[in-house]
This record gives structure tokens, sequence and C-alpha cells, in this order.
């Protein structure tokens, strides 16, 4: 997806060769280290996976609460889950969120 993004900014369609003058990195980096301030595709979804394990935990209750306890029950914990799911994976990367 960034690959696409950085193409795009730099104007480069499939099969075309073109020079590119400013570094990708540069794009992504924040305006005060004379970047862009583009955010990266990365760092945006860890940011709303945090957000809406934050909202689960927090007792939320929204209807995308209730969805996700309807689905996969009342527990936090992905050691009570049996079968492979997102949700298992949003709650892993949460783990390792705390850790860092």
């Amino acid at each position: 997806m960034e690959n696409l993004r950085s193409n795009f900014f730099n104007g480069i369609q499939e099969g075309d060769r073109k020079i590119v003058w400013v570094k990708w990195l540069k794009v992504l980096a924040a305006k005060k280290f004379e970047g862009l301030g583009v955010s990266s595709f990365f760092a945006l979804n860890r940011g709303l996976i945090a957000k809406w394990v934050w909202r689960f935990i927090s007792g939320d209750n929204s209807l995308w609460c209730k969805f996700i306890l309807a689905i996969h029950g009342s527990s936090h914990s992905t050691s009570t889950m049996t079968y492979p799911s997102i949700w298992k994976s949003i709650l892993k990367e949460f783990n390792s969120l705390k850790v860092q």
C-alpha cells in the first residue's frame, strides 16, 4: 500500500519509470524534521487498532463493542479463544503495545 501511495505521489503509473526527486521517507517525516508530515499507513493502522481496543476495554457501550462481544464473547483474553480471528490478532497487537 505504501508503494502505491508513493507511486501516486510521484506521478508514476503502472510500468512507468521516472526519477523520484524526494525520498518517500522524507515525505513521511514530520514537518519539524523538514518533511511533509504525511502519516504512514502502518502508523495509522496501529493508532486505529489502539483506539478500538481502548474503547472496548474501557467499557464503551457502543454498537461496535456490542457487536464484538456478541461474536467473540466477553473475555478480553486471547487464551480463551480457540479459533483464529481478527479480534484475536487485534488483542495480541494491543498486548504488544502495552509491553512497549
